[in-house]
């Protein structure tokens, strides 16, 4: 019986190695996606854990009902700096999830600077930390001032009355 007990332990501690080292990284592998290429096997392995344990808060919103508020990001701030003054305003539940998050997927190096007027305590972790890839505004003021302007193709445009799509400019009707 007791050269059984050795043996035992080893199969329980050899479980327990397969159950961190495959079974939770593929876990979270397929609820969050890929890991980030620039983790190593170590971090992968330290940042599923984190992300398995702060599962259901990841996807949860803080507060379901809350209006949006602006946020901006400045050019050149940290993650940390980010993810606790989204802690401070009352948009994320925990900035220590926020940057879990962003550094097993890789959206740490994505975050744009900008204005966010969209960002509310209703949207989850996940989802604000997506939202802050594109700080384009979904309106832009524009001024054409009066006169006969003569637009060259290279700047997008076909001629005097009609805007030609393209990547600097939508089709659009001139008054």
């Amino acid at each position: 019986m007791r050269r059984f007990i050795p043996y035992s332990v080893l199969a329980f501690l050899l479980l327990c190695v397969l159950l961190v080292v495959i079974i939770i990284p593929s876990r979270i592998a397929q609820v969050y996606g890929p890991p980030s290429d620039r983790l190593s096997s170590l971090q992968v392995i330290q940042f599923s854990a984190k992300l398995m344990w702060d599962d259901g808060l990841l996807t949860k919103p803080l507060d379901p009902g809350a209006p949006r508020r602006p946020f901006s990001v400045q050019q050149g701030e940290s993650i940390i700096s980010i993810a606790d003054r989204l802690q401070q305003n009352g948009l994320i539940s925990s900035a220590a999830m926020f940057r879990d998050y962003l550094v097993y997927t890789g959206l740490d190096t994505t975050i744009q600077a900008g204005k966010y007027d969209d960002l509310s305590p209703a949207m989850s972790i996940v989802d604000m930390a997506h939202k802050m890839q594109n700080a384009t505004p979904t309106q832009v003021t524009f001024v054409i001032l009066p006169g006969n302007r003569r637009l060259t193709p290279d700047l997008g445009f076909e001629h005097h009355s009609r805007c030609v799509s393209g990547s600097r400019a939508k089709t659009a009707s001139w008054l």
